[in-house]
């Protein structure tokens, strides 16, 4: 409601009805220029990002720049609304969209504007859902949401805030390996082999899904989710978050199985298809993965320290087996990251940081059939991925914006077999490298 007071002993009545009926005529004409709702009870609200960058990247024998979208935060709006019911409860729902014309984790040496090379971008919807809940018993989610593990394994970052380095692979996987200049006589793009660095360092972030959720009222800082849905994927997560003598603090930890079918990107052939080329998407294994994160930062002195561990393991063997050894992909997949750093304010914009990065991944493609070696395909035995970076990012406090720059390399030692009797093989994979620099505003 608003009120108006006029000083009527120095006005006339005229004068006063003048005042007021302009006033409403101008408070009318700014209600039909402003975004409402048809129910007066929820309130809306608009929220988004915007987050580009330059990609430089550097195979070994290629380089080049591609403009692309920094899907580790990639560009989104949202809306959201919230309607009280009574002292305590509440209703809310979320609508979210994200918005990508070339995403850093899909673009490759064939393709700039992954996914879609020849189109404006794409358009997602991220999270559509519903809530209820109150401060004394916790929130009840449905609807296309996180579950309970969704950005667990960068729950650690937000003592960093950093805007383009976290345990989640997030620009450069989608590129090909490139083997050495020469190896079984190849020559240029013919060294290019049909496997991706995401299949050696795959991401240990849970996606989002068709689900409920479940969120505890947080007590002394630590806050209890669980979720169920799609067919089927249940997982449950512990975080914590406490600020303690200057010390800002975050740990989390979280569990997930997930059976859902025609996840894994493994094609065999259709049953029935007697060889005519149709392909099917196999069922994929049972998975199963414990995950946690951490994240300390010292206020005073700008320091922070952040880690991330993830292990996966299938527990229905049920899928592919090694190509020569029948070995099934059983347990794949550890990951460790750590990242460190220090926060300065040089400026009156805002606080600048400065930090370096590691991160191991090992056996994440154990077992897989892969495009190499003199019978055209061999086995891998093991594998292990070694990734390290450095980069600083400035914070631009009035305008809500961070600019940043992050360096990136990754090396890959993948042991295979090219024969069921054979001895183990190195793949001569060369290293890669990138260069992000762009810039990241919220709204």
């Amino acid at each position: 409601m608003l009120s108006v007071f006029v000083p009527t002993r120095a006005l006339g009545q005229n004068t006063v009805e003048l005042c007021c009926a302009d006033l409403e005529e101008r408070i009318s004409a700014l209600e039909t220029t402003t975004a409402r709702t048809g129910n007066r009870n929820v309130t809306i609200r608009l929220s988004g990002q915007v987050d580009t960058m330059v990609l430089i990247w550097d195979d070994g024998t290629e380089r080049d720049a591609y403009v692309v979208d920094n899907t580790e935060s990639s560009t989104r709006f949202l809306f959201s609304g919230t309607s009280r019911i009574g002292a305590d409860w509440s209703t809310s729902f979320l609508f979210e969209i994200e918005v990508e014309g070339a995403r850093s984790t899909s673009v490759n040496q064939i393709s700039d504007g992954a996914p879609n090379e020849n189109a404006d971008g794409s358009i997602d919807g991220r999270r559509m859902a519903l809530s209820l809940g109150s401060k004394n018993f916790g929130r009840l989610w449905i609807g296309r949401y996180s579950p309970a593990t969704d950005n667990l394994i960068t729950w650690g970052n937000k003592a960093a805030n950093n805007p383009v380095a976290n345990a989640t692979p997030n620009r450069g996987e989608g590129f090909f390996l490139r083997l050495a200049q020469g190896t079984g006589g190849c020559t240029g793009t013919g060294c290019l082999i049909n496997q991706t660095w995401r299949q050696f360092m795959s991401s240990q972030d849970t996606r989002r899904g068709n689900v409920i959720r479940y969120d505890t009222p947080s007590l002394a800082g630590f806050v209890i989710s669980a979720a169920w849905g799609e067919d089927d994927l249940t997982d449950v997560a512990l975080r914590w978050k406490k600020t303690f003598n200057a010390v800002d603090a975050y740990f989390g930890i979280g569990y997930l199985r997930d059976t859902d079918e025609d996840e894994d990107t493994d094609m065999v052939a259709c049953p029935g298809a007697g060889g005519g080329g149709t392909f099917c998407r196999q069922r994929r294994f049972d998975l199963e993965r414990m995950m946690g994160s951490f994240g300390l930062k010292h206020g005073p002195s700008g320091l922070f320290l952040v880690g991330a561990a993830a292990r996966d393991h299938h527990g229905s063997p049920s899928g592919p087996t090694g190509l020569f050894t029948g070995a099934t992909r059983q347990d794949r997949g550890t990951m460790a990251y750590l990242q460190g750093g220090k926060a300065r304010r040089f400026t009156s914009l805002g606080p600048t940081t400065f930090y370096a990065e590691r991160q191991i991944f090992q056996d994440f493609s154990k077992h897989r059939t892969i495009a190499y070696g003199t019978g055209g395909q061999s086995e891998v035995i093991s594998s292990q991925t070694d990734v390290w970076g450095v980069g600083v990012f400035q914070n631009i406090d009035a305008a809500n914006m961070q600019l940043f720059a992050g360096f990136r390399h990754g090396s890959a030692d993948i042991d295979v077999l090219q024969t069921a009797n054979g001895p183990q093989t190195d793949v001569p994979v060369q290293d890669f490298w990138t260069l992000s620099i762009g810039g990241k505003l919220k709204f």
